[in-house]
């Protein structure tokens, strides 16, 4: 098979894109088999013609028009397909291999991408060891534990676009959409950090709460006052309850596998000044010192920490702060580009939109800032008008995978 280059007066190899409808043989008198860009009808007959068979059709492509992809269908090596917007060439790992039946996946060894991807894609599955088997080294290399290594090599938009996402399920079968975003933030002293978070599309169908609740501990909820707290005290009901969930039904899950299992940011500390039962409501110093490294006075772990298993701020959610108790605190957060539309925020519970709650308290309440099932931020005011807000309210999955230092 002959090998050609395309160079320029200084026998420079070049490069360029075009369209393979341009590209044709020459057949005339002493350019015969020379390249050269014109435009013709007939391309895939020709581009067919060019099959090399001494190696098994190692080096033929089947150059018909790309077919749909079909799941357990088997293909040839060089078939062309088309799955999730994305067009790929089967190619056997195992060049005695005639016929491909893992899924189309940029991660896999048995298919080549021909074509970026415009829309998010698949990049895996977490469950149970025993229930995964090889499924995801064989259809996506293993992508999933290989984040560390991707992390430090500053390579995450290499294999990864914000938005892609792996399938979590739970010892119940309950499956979870989880997408993931990068994330960068820098600390008091100077330090960059970045992260891998993932958010569910789904929420979790055994948690929910009325707004009316309260979401401290009875350890504090009865507490004549409270100063110097974090969200871990402030919302510890609801970060017990998560861990209840996660400790019972997603042991041996790769989403909580990576140390230092916590999410750490420039989160705030808390105080309110008299019993939450008397309607108390939270407030904050803007001072630095008040939440930047200060261990909360309850948990005595630190306040800009929180488990790897969360919930977003206002922020976070919705990219600006419009009624959160904290927006100075909250203004070195970014927001997640899977929540950058009314459309991405919507959590579902068996494929019905429900609404969910966030991390952040609503200004001069004891309450959270919660997201109305279409996407919106639900305005307390304007619901106390006809009777105030009275829809049950869930949790979404939110891990960070893994922190490293930049």
């Amino acid at each position: 098979m002959r090998k050609y280059k395309l160079t320029n007066k200084s026998n420079e190899e070049i490069s360029f894109n075009t369209l393979l409808s341009n590209v044709k043989s020459n057949t005339s008198l002493n350019n015969v088999n020379k390249f050269h860009i014109h435009a013709i009808s007939d391309i895939y007959d020709r581009a067919a013609s060019f099959a090399d068979n001494a190696d098994n059709g190692m080096y033929t492509i089947d150059t018909e028009t790309p077919q749909e992809y079909v799941d357990g269908a088997r293909y040839k090596r060089g078939s062309i397909v088309r799955y999730k917007g994305q067009v790929f060439m089967a190619r056997p790992l195992n060049s005695g291999d005639i016929t491909v039946e893992t899924i189309p996946s940029m991660y896999s060894e048995n298919w080549i991408a021909l074509s970026d991807n415009q829309y998010e894609k698949l990049l895996g599955w977490d469950k149970a060891k025993e229930e995964l088997g090889d499924y995801n080294i064989t259809n996506f290399g293993n992508i999933l534990n290989n984040l560390p290594l991707i992390l430090t090599r500053g390579q995450f938009y290499t294999f990864f676009n914000d938005g892609d996402y792996y399938i979590l399920t739970d010892s119940s079968e309950n499956q979870y959409t989880m997408r993931i975003s990068y994330n960068e933030w820098m600390d008091d002293s100077g330090n960059t950090w970045m992260s891998v978070d993932a958010i569910s599309d789904e929420v979790i169908p055994y948690i929910s709460y009325n707004i009316n609740e309260i979401f401290e501990s009875s350890l504090t909820s009865d507490s004549e006052f409270l100063y110097g707290v974090g969200l871990t005290t402030i919302f510890a009901r609801v970060f017990n309850d998560l861990a209840a969930y996660r400790n019972k039904t997603l042991t041996d899950r790769v989403s909580f596998g990576q140390p230092p299992y916590t999410k750490t940011r420039n989160y705030n500390g808390f105080y309110r000044q008299f019993p939450l039962k008397k309607g108390a409501n939270y407030g904050t110093s803007r001072e630095h010192s008040y939440y930047m490294n200060r261990l909360d006075d309850i948990t005595k772990k630190r306040i800009n920490e929180v488990p790897n298993i969360w919930l977003p701020l206002e922020k976070e959610v919705f990219g600006l702060t419009y009624n959160t108790v904290s927006p100075a605190t909250e203004a070195s957060f970014k927001q997640y580009k899977v929540l950058n539309t009314a459309f991405k925020r919507v959590k579902t519970l068996n494929k019905k939109p429900v609404c969910w709650m966030t991390m952040s308290i609503y200004n001069n309440t004891q309450k959270p800032i919660i997201v109305d099932m279409y996407g919106n931020e639900v305005n307390y005011e304007s619901y106390n008008k006809y009777g105030g807000f009275n829809e049950p309210i869930y949790l979404p999955l939110c891990v960070t995978l893994l922190t490293l230092k930049k």
